[in-house]
């Protein structure tokens, strides 16, 4: 599902005017999945609802990428204001932020990503060590340190990634998130660049910095 449009805000400010940097950073989706847990005697409703639900995704995508070929070789297009939001992140030149945790999400989004030619970036990320090298070996069971050593499997394996929270609320214990990394692996250089420049870098914001 499509969330919306992901914005850039400056924690210094009077007003949102004042902190807002950029309105249309990026656009923030979901792939349709099943749930964790559900009534054995509800699976087929469930996948015929996952069935409909990634079929009308795909669908406005690819209907998106035609508009968007359409609005670059012809004239006479008529407006369509849902498609036209999209032209940016179909055409690639901005970024669409997949919510994806787990070791099924990440490879589906971005083989999503991949078949309609968007530029990923992963949010969540939880498992995102086992998918370092597209499909890392699985454990029967986790690590205990797992989301600490997330990060420094992430480095040796050359991936892009920041070290981020879920809401602003929490942002101040991102350098105790870094701190306890590099206890874990991180290299303390990759440490302080994962909450700065690699952040502004993924939101390609760099240039501001």
């Amino acid at each position: 599902s499509i969330a919306g449009r992901a914005g850039l805000c400056q924690l210094g400010g009077w007003s949102m005017p004042d902190m807002l940097r950029d309105s249309e950073l990026g656009l923030v989706m979901a792939i349709p999945g099943l749930p964790a847990r559900f009534d054995a005697d509800d699976r087929g409703r469930r996948i015929d609802q996952l069935r409909d639900a990634l079929e009308a995704l795909e669908g406005f995508v690819e209907d998106a990428r035609y508009y968007a070929d359409a609005k670059g070789t012809e004239s006479d297009v008529v407006v369509d204001v849902r498609l036209e939001a999209m032209i940016p992140y179909v055409t690639a030149d901005k970024p669409v932020f997949f919510r994806a945790n787990s070791y099924k999400q990440i490879p589906e989004a971005i083989r999503f990503a991949e078949t309609f030619n968007l530029d990923p970036v992963i949010v969540g990320g939880g498992d995102a060590w086992k998918c370092a090298e597209l499909l890392a070996p699985r454990d029967p069971m986790d690590p205990f340190d797992a989301f600490y050593a997330n990060p420094a499997k992430l480095e040796a394996a050359g991936v892009d990634f920041c070290i981020a929270t879920d809401g602003s609320g929490y942002a101040r214990r991102l350098p105790l998130h870094a701190g306890m990394a590099v206890a874990h692996g991180l290299s303390p250089e990759k440490a302080i660049s994962s909450i700065t420049l690699d952040a502004a870098d993924i939101l390609r914001v760099d240039y501001e910095l």
